[in-house]
């Protein structure tokens, strides 16, 4: 297997040796949708690296018996198995064939983010593990982003960086949980032509709240996706209506910074922006058009609904990378035909497992240090105050007009109902009740205890043991494609994002009630009891007579009696490695060397 494969030569088939991100990038390019260039280290080429610099066995005795649970323990071994890998040299003929490439992708005549400064592209150096993003595992922010490299040496570390991300404590945490066998995953890495965006976000071609199939959702913020992904900011919101093509829901936010490039030394920073610009709605017309537009486009391309980020850059329309969703219940129920009937083909030629995808968010940014000159992006932001805000009417869309409405807007204050302290966007519905643990920071996760609600600024992806004990979460900042939201709706566990004040109204102790159906915070245990959880019920579904049986891919054992009420014929796969690691908590053969088989029969049982 090559060590470099560019993006015009790789598909969504291609996971194995290109990894979740690369394969869709790949696979994006091929239908012609306006994607960065770039190639991918291939897998192979870590899993040779590993080899060539003999520390194979070394990583998979630190891992061999480790007690994740025991943060220490897992800290220590991450610490290490990082250590040694960035401390490894790269082989002269691995070095070369990346160098290479790099020229390669440096010597074209379109101009992305700085590319006519200095020697060599900025790029963005992004990890695409072989088991990230599957369609029941989201792996959001595990591993390594770094952007605004530039030049050779710079890159080289980069790649060793991503490697070795592969081993936080949170990735390992993570794939244990999730039933994955460390030593057979691996790592490709990404480089690809850096846009430097002053507009950028996040859309999704299904309403992540509720599933909605005909709702389209989109998230804006000034500067790089950094702020929007990782949920320090509060975007602002669109939804559109598929069917009629109309802008139901503008929620205008005000974001207070943005990430861009430092003119003077190429890194990304943090630039606070004026009341005029961060209270400014971010996308024109058009722009929502497009968005929508590309939205579907790539939809109706995967057959499945999809997670997209995005980034525009001198008015240009970048797609930087797109999965499938992960949270969904009983959507194939809500499908078009046509839409139901190509996914049926597309999973008979192969496996849905094999459609894996980026991470959802870059909350882990390392950047380059470099020198640059650009095009101040302030300047163009101070031009985007006077651009007068969405029309009534937007361009075509397809056989519709896409219309603006009097679509709802943030109130610029809200009254609280009787008995609710706190108010913010449900992104994860359900109703827990329990005590508040406000965390500060990452020292401060022990205090979280099965059944208590997490409040913070925002969740990273350090704290996802952490989340997975709380029975909800609230956040200060954040959108419904933030961290928190991702993971929270994966866990199932209700999350309110965006209260702004959360953090200073609650306090440690305190016995709340968290709806993240309407997305307000009450004293008290209010229509629920404390250890008790209220979901979104889905409702009984009248089976539909098809030629072709359908059955479901049952991962999680405790949903069986949810999915028992989706129109299915029954259950066509029961992946055992999770009832391993959700049932038995060990691996069999640590249970057979321990002479405790009975043990194992009767948690497998």
């Amino acid at each position: 297997m090559a060590t470099i494969v560019w993006f015009k030569d790789i598909s969504k088939r291609d996971i194995g040796f290109a990894g979740g991100k690369a394969a869709n990038l790949g696979e994006l390019l091929r239908a012609n949708l306006p994607v960065p260039n770039g190639f991918v280290v291939t897998a192979n080429t870590y899993d040779k690296f590993l080899d060539e610099a003999g520390i194979r066995d070394q990583v998979n005795n630190l891992l061999k018996n480790l007690n994740v649970e025991d943060t220490d323990k897992l800290n220590s071994a991450s610490k290490t198995i990082k250590s040694v890998i960035i401390n490894s040299e790269i082989s002269s003929q691995i070095a070369k064939e990346i160098a290479t490439a790099y020229d390669k992708l440096s010597s074209g005549t379109i101009r992305i983010a700085g590319a006519s400064f200095e020697s060599g592209e900025f790029v963005a150096v992004r990890s695409s593990a072989t088991a990230e993003d599957l369609p029941d595992a989201s792996f959001a922010g595990q591993q390594r982003t770094l952007l605004n490299v530039k030049g050779k040496s710079e890159l080289l570390n980069a790649v060793k960086e991503c490697w070795a991300s592969l081993y936080e404590p949170r990735a390992i945490f993570y794939r244990t949980q999730k039933g994955f066998e460390h030593e057979k995953v691996s790592m490709s890495v990404v480089v690809q032509k850096m846009v430097d965006s002053y507009k950028s976000g996040v859309l999704f071609t299904i309403d992540p709240t509720t599933n909605d199939l005909n709702k389209i959702a989109i998230e804006a913020a000034w500067g790089l996706g950094e702020a929007v992904v990782s949920g320090e900011i509060t975007p602002d919101y669109y939804v559109i209506d598929k069917r009629t093509g109309k802008l139901v829901l503008k929620k205008i936010s005000e974001k207070p910074f943005m990430y861009t490039r430092d003119l003077e030394k190429g890194r990304t920073k943090k630039v606070n922006l004026s009341q005029e610009i961060a209270k400014k709605q971010v996308l024109t017309d058009d722009e929502l058009f497009m968005l929508a537009k590309f939205g579907k486009r790539i939809e109706d391309h995967y057959a499945w609904p999809q997670d997209i980020e995005w980034g525009i850059e001198d008015g240009q329309i970048f797609i930087l990378q797109t999965r499938p969703v992960t949270t969904i219940k009983s959507v194939e129920s809500q499908m078009p035909a046509t839409l139901v009937m190509k996914r049926a083909a597309t999973q008979a030629a192969e496996d849905i497992e094999e459609i894996l995808e980026t991470e959802t968010g870059i909350p882990n940014i390392e950047v380059a240090t470099v020198e640059a000159e650009h095009e101040d992006i302030e300047s163009i932001l101070e031009k985007e105050v006077a651009t007068p805000e969405v029309s009534e009417t937007l361009p075509e869309f397809e056989e519709t007009i896409l219309e603006i409405e009097k679509a709802e807007e943030s109130p610029k204050e809200e009254t609280l109902p009787a008995g609710a302290i706190v108010k913010g966007f449900g992104s994860s519905p359900g109703k827990s009740a329990g005590r508040v643990k406000i965390i500060s920071n990452l020292e401060e996760l022990s205090k979280i205890q099965k059944g208590d609600i997490l409040v913070t600024a925002m969740t990273t992806p350090d704290m996802v043991p952490a989340m997975e004990r709380a029975a909800a979460i609230v956040t200060n900042e954040g959108g419904v494609t933030c961290h928190a939201a991702i993971v929270s709706r994966e866990l199932g566990i209700p999350c309110i994002v965006g209260t702004r004040n959360a953090t200073k109204i609650l306090q440690d102790g305190m016995l709340i009630t968290v709806d993240a159906i309407k997305g307000i915070v009450y004293a008290g245990a209010v229509g629920v009891q404390v250890g008790e959880e209220k979901q979104l019920e889905i409702t009984q579904i009248s089976q539909i007579t098809t030629a072709t049986k359908l059955y479901v891919n049952l991962g999680v054992p405790s949903r069986a009696e949810e999915v028992s009420r989706l129109p299915v014929d029954g259950v066509g796969l029961m992946r055992e490695e999770f009832i391993f690691a959700s049932a038995v908590g060990e691996h069999p053969l640590s249970l057979i060397e321990k002479g405790q088989e009975q043990k194992f029969i009767d948690n497998l049982a």
